[in-house]
Formats: C-alpha cells, sequence, structure tokens
C-alpha cells in the first residue's frame, strides 16, 4: 500500500481530506487451473459493486483508484464509469522479471516448466530453482496478459495520468505517480468535471442517433460526430451500440 500513501499525500497537499479503503480481490495466477478460476470473473463485479457502495455510502466526493491484478483493474474502472465522480486511476506496476540460467524470466515460464517436468524434460533441481526465481518482486504478472494490458486502457481512455502506466511495481518512480494522481483528482473537484469518460450528454444523443441509422452508416456517421463534437473517438460508445444490437435482435 506504499503508492496509496503517495496518493493520499498528493490529495492532502491539495486540500482534500484522503480516506483509505480497500476491497476484496482473487489473483487468477493462484485460481488457475482448480474450482477457484470459477470465482474469477465474478470478483471482478463484486470490486466494482463495492468499490461503488463505499463511495456512495459515504459520499466521497472524487476517488483516486489503485490496482494491479486481473479483475482489480477493471473492477475499479467500471465503479469510476458508474460513479460519475471526479476520478484518477492508477496501476500499481507490473513485476520485474526473473533470471534463470542468464534468462529472463516470468510466471509462464513456471507454468511452460511445470508441464515439461510432468514429462520428464526437467528436473526437480532446475523446476524448484525456476518457481524460486521467477518472481522477484512486487507487481502484476509479468507478461501482456489482463492486468498490463488494462493499465494501457486506462491511459488510453483518459482515466490514468499519461506515461504511468510503465513503470515497475518496486520503482520509487511510481510514488510520483501516485502523488501526481492525487494532485490530479483534486484539480478536477475544483473544476467540477462531469467524470464519466465521456459518456455525458452528447453521447447519450450520439448512441440514440447511431441506433436509428442503417448498418451500413453507423461507422462514418460516429465518427463524423466525434469530430463535430471534437471530443475523443470512444470505443466504448461503439461497443455498446454493436452490443445492444446483439442483444436485441
Amino acid at each position: 500500500m506504499r503508492q496509496a500513501q503517495s496518493a493520499k499525500k498528493g490529495v492532502s497537499d491539495n486540500s482534500g481530506t484522503p480516506r483509505e479503503f480497500c476491497t476484496i480481490t482473487v489473483t487468477d495466477g493462484i485460481a488457475m487451473g482448480h474450482e477457484g478460476m470459477k470465482s474469477s470473473l465474478i470478483s471482478r463485479e463484486i470490486i466494482a459493486d463495492s468499490t461503488e457502495l463505499t463511495v456512495r455510502g459515504h459520499c466521497y466526493d472524487a476517488l483516486v483508484g489503485l490496482a494491479g491484478c486481473d479483475k482489480s483493474l477493471p473492477g475499479l474502472m467500471m465503479a469510476m464509469c458508474r460513479l460519475n465522480v471526479p476520478s484518477v486511476f492508477i496501476y500499481g506496476g507490473s513485476i520485474l522479471p526473473g533470471k534463470f540460467k542468464g534468462k529472463d524470466v516470468t510466471v509462464v515460464d513456471v507454468f511452460e516448466a511445470v508441464g515439461k517436468h510432468s514429462n520428464n524434460q526437467m528436473s526437480d533441481e532446475d523446476l524448484e530453482e525456476l518457481e524460486i526465481s521467477a518472481c522477484p518482486s512486487a507487481g502484476a504478472c509479468g507478461g501482456q496478459f489482463t492486468a498490463n494490458t488494462m493499465a494501457c486502457v486506462s491511459e488510453a481512455i483518459g482515466l490514468a495520468l499519461p506515461y504511468s502506466s510503465g513503470t515497475p511495481a518496486p520503482y520509487e518512480e511510481r510514488d510520483k505517480y501516485a502523488y501526481a494522481s492525487g494532485q490530479a483528482v483534486m484539480s478536477l473537484l475544483k473544476k467540477i468535471l462531469d467524470q464519466e469518460i465521456s459518456l455525458h450528454s452528447n453521447h447519450y444523443k450520439t448512441l440514440q442517433l447511431l441506433w436509428l441509422q442503417p448498418a451500413d452508416l453507423q461507422m462514418p456517421l460516429f465518427i463524423f460526430l466525434q469530430l463535430q463534437m471534437n471530443v475523443e473517438s470512444n470505443l466504448i460508445l461503439w461497443m455498446l451500440l454493436k452490443f445492444l444490437k446483439k442483444l436485441l435482435i
């Protein structure tokens, strides 16, 4: 929770009163390969729901969300979309690579090694050494899996500060991003911004207009309207439209 303390300082140094709370997590790397995996996706909804309830229940004015695992990242971002309070997301950071026989390794190498060991292609000693070496620090699984992917998404959709997702978890530079996130959310609060990831009234009107168009005109019209409104292209809106069409057709 080191980075959380830096985020709180960013809030307090800018005339805010930070209050820290936590939620649950189901770690996919541990839950994988047994009955526990059935709990993974559900945990995302609980994370979103519990965060939303806590903020609504205490009437918090803003939110800085810090997450570092496969379901906690989308869960927190979902809560931010629902809450419509000034919100800034910050990724906890990825783990550093391990070293095994002179090569960089991650948890994926361990998964593969277990299979090799089962087929007598790896010794007990090598498997144990790899298991000990593969995860040398704090941080999310080292690979382009859900955590690192959603970290990229958080910047792309404007919920996280630019360049805040790339620094590995153990680096002290992450504390600077956490502090800046606390500052940023206070700046948003002072400007009384509507922080609903651009799903404001103009976008609802866009969705309604697109819904009434033939399928072959929807994408060109979508791009034209986005340019006219002078807002960032919002893929979430397009995906929502397609999803709703599938449900109702």
